[in-house]
């Protein structure tokens, strides 16, 4: 922070410099309820001055303005990067237990519970989605932290609640990426899977 001088407002009018004040009153109480009360105050300090008295959320609006389009623009990027990211998850997934057709109507085939086949395929995904989100998680916590210089001081980058979200996003994902096909190919008849190419 640069060093600051702050020098008496009767100082300032005595030299005839005339110099714009600005008085910051900290209140417990809703700001735009004291405006009046303070604009009358000041005004009973000096009265030819032009008094401007906002609640500092609406005078910082503008000065935050850059601040809040870029950071729903970062949001928007994220949200954009997780939808594609569950979506690839589904896809790569999908197709993996889809190539695997012919086993699932095999295993129906010679008699195997649905119930059974679809803990087989889920715990297989699981173990592959496990093993994707422990490498993604631990690459994210590395690749985020020279972000943190340009964040405001109490925001973190390594934040567990939104690395939970996603990575519970992402397992959602992986789950119904398994469960939809492996369903799809127990109704197929077996003779028919057992074709499947």
């Amino acid at each position: 922070m640069r060093p600051a001088l702050f020098r008496p407002y009767e100082a300032e009018v005595g030299e005839g410099r005339g110099a714009a004040v600005q008085w910051m009153v900290r209140t417990h109480a809703e700001p735009a309820a004291l405006v009046n009360a303070v604009r009358a105050r000041l005004a009973a300090i000096d009265d030819s001055a032009a008094i401007d008295v906002r609640p500092m959320r609406s005078a910082m609006g503008m000065a935050m303005l850059p601040s809040r389009v870029g950071s729903a623009l970062l949001g928007a990027m994220g949200a954009l990067g997780l939808a594609l990211t569950g979506i690839g998850v589904y896809g790569v997934l999908a197709f993996s237990i889809a190539r695997r057709i012919r086993e699932i109507g095999l295993r129906v085939a010679l008699g195997a519970e649905p119930r059974s086949v679809i803990l087989l395929v889920l715990g297989e995904c699981a173990s592959l989605i496990g093993v994707g989100l422990g490498v993604g998680l631990l690459i994210a916590v590395f690749i985020t932290k020279p972000l943190a210089a340009f964040l405001v001081p109490d925001v973190s980058t390594t934040d567990p609640a939104t690395y939970a979200v996603v990575a519970l996003l992402l397992l959602g994902a992986g789950i119904v990426a398994c469960i939809v096909p492996a369903r799809r190919a127990l109704r197929i008849d077996p003779m028919v899977a057992l074709r499947y190419e």
